[in-house]
């Protein structure tokens, strides 16, 4: 079977698929200052989009910054006390200078999360959805279209994220962190 999927990439509804609210939030990570710029726009979809939108069997959703207003990966490291490190390597990583799995596992080394830190985070951090999420997942599935997360952040993150909204753990791809006893130990995309 093949499934006709749209990707959404910081697209929101509140009350239909025919009006969409654009919300960007940008982290501008300059040495340790950060800095949040938002700006928001109401657009009406072309024919074109509607009808992607009509015929799609499934829409993906980026998670981070996207799906969600933050980063994990930031928000993770801020509660570890290493925020602004992590914020420095994130800013070299998207300067296209490291790839992208080594910029992780860097990040990663430098956390050093334990399973109990992230269940801690977990707890202390529940998720910070962008407004009009929850009413467009529900709409989207009300229509019979299958809902599916996609990010380069964490399954362990994600996952109480989809079960909250009704979306199958089977939608979720990410990355898994994969821990050893006394900390951390890799990740496996």
């Amino acid at each position: 079977m093949r499934l006709r999927c749209l990707a959404s990439s910081r697209v929101t509804s509140q009350t239909n698929l025919a009006t969409h609210h654009l919300r960007f939030v940008r982290t501008l990570c300059r040495s340790s200052v950060r800095r949040e710029m938002t700006v928001e726009a109401k657009l009406v979809p072309s024919p074109e989009v509607l009808e992607l939108w009509r015929n799609a069997q499934a829409v993906c959703f980026d998670v981070d910054s996207t799906f969600c207003v933050d980063e994990s990966i930031d928000e993770l490291a801020a509660f570890l006390g290493v925020g602004d490190q992590v914020a420095a390597l994130t800013a070299k990583a998207m300067g296209g200078t490291v790839k992208f799995q080594d910029a992780l596992a860097e990040r990663l080394s430098l956390m050093a999360c334990s399973q109990q830190q992230l269940q801690a985070f977990l707890q202390a951090h529940p998720a910070q959805l962008s407004p009009g999420i929850p009413e467009l997942v529900a709409k989207l599935q009300q229509q019979g279209k299958a809902v599916f997360l996609v990010s380069g952040g964490f399954r362990q993150i994600i996952h109480p994220i989809a079960e909250s909204l009704g979306i199958p753990l089977s939608h979720v791809y990410a990355n898994r962190l994969l821990f050893k006893v006394g900390g951390w130990g890799r990740f496996r995309p």
